[in-house]
């Protein structure tokens, strides 16, 4: 039997829009992305996701998103909240680049509107609101924000929210790191273009740093001190994670980030497991959806945790602490 969660509201499987139509603050769409901040009716804190926009995906469903593209869409959104102070709420990107830029950024997204039917977004906003339900309680209503305390949220968005990206050089430091570590295998593909698309302001353009230089020792030690080089670090993993598999080539970058960011080799496990129980709890999150263990894609997941260099019983205590938070018993 499920929780308490569980029990005062339907299946997250079947929320509707209608349902969480009241809690969209403001939605934004990037490329081929849906960026969402939902405020319940209190004014409570706001809350912020994401989710990819998928052609022919209208709200009664239709073809999954590869699970690749769906960890690059959550990491890109962590990675979008935790530069927040470096570039300001996402809906204002576009004034960062001066009036000519923000002119040929609201003709590329109005080209891009065009591309997908009402029913598409509203399919993208049920599904970053999915992402984020547990930040969430039905209160027999309407959706209600729940108490923070109620709610923790794991070691990698412990991290995000201590340590965020302040300053715009550090992003332009972090956007080298994953554009080098996403061509560390011989090619940077389109997800992990339209991946950088979601953070990047439009005068960081992809192509220019695709085609830049590498990163240096320097440029890393340029980085701010702090905790700061951590959370770096963790994303870069992160984006390593997202693959099936984790290539020698990506680990080896993303060890020499270490090195060079100075990071020392404890916090280096560390930042490396939490990216890894972040990728790994979105593979808990397909096979609890709606609170019923589905045995063979939960199975996949304690699978994917051999693969991501994680100990059984540290994979078992990341489902816990993931059906703690969803309230499942």
């Amino acid at each position: 039997m499920g929780g308490p969660w569980l029990r005062d509201i339907p299946l997250l499987m079947n929320v509707d829009y209608a349902s969480i139509a009241p809690l969209v603050s403001s939605s934004e769409q990037k490329g081929t992305v849906m960026m969402v901040v939902f405020q319940d009716a209190a004014g409570g804190d706001p809350v912020q996701a994401s989710a990819p926009l998928q052609r022919g995906k209208d709200l009664a469903g239709a073809t999954r998103a590869t699970a690749q593209r769906k960890l690059l869409s959550h990491l890109g959104f962590a990675i979008s909240r935790a530069v927040n102070s470096a570039l300001g709420d996402v809906n204002i990107l576009s004034k960062m680049a001066g009036s000519q830029a923000r002119s040929a950024v609201q003709s590329l997204s109005s080209a891009i509107d065009s591309k997908y039917s009402d029913k598409e977004k509203q399919a993208a906003i049920l599904q970053a609101f999915r992402s984020v339900a547990d930040r969430f309680s039905w209160d027999g209503d309407a959706w209600v924000l729940s108490s923070a305390a109620a709610v923790p949220q794991g070691p990698f968005h412990e991290q995000l929210d201590s340590a965020p990206i302040h300053q715009r050089a550090d992003l332009g430091v972090l956007a080298r790191m994953l554009v080098e570590l996403a061509g560390a295998d011989g090619d940077v593909g389109e997800d992990e273009r339209e991946f950088l698309g979601t953070f990047l302001p439009p005068d960081m353009g992809v192509d220019a740093l695709i085609d830049g230089p590498a990163l240096s020792d320097a440029d890393l030690r340029s980085v701010s001190e702090g905790a700061v080089r951590e959370s770096m670090l963790m994303l870069a993993w992160g984006l390593a994670f997202c693959d099936d598999e984790l290539a020698k080539e990506e680990q080896e970058t993303c060890r020499r980030f270490a090195r060079g960011l100075g990071v020392s080799v404890a916090r280096g496990k560390a930042m490396r497991n939490a990216a890894a129980g972040f990728v790994l709890e979105h593979g808990f999150a397909e096979a609890w959806s709606g609170g019923v263990a589905d045995e063979a894609l939960r199975e996949e997941a304690l699978s994917a945790a051999d693969r991501l260099g994680l100990p059984r019983p540290v994979a078992q205590r990341i489902e816990s602490q993931y059906k703690r938070r969803h309230g499942i018993s």
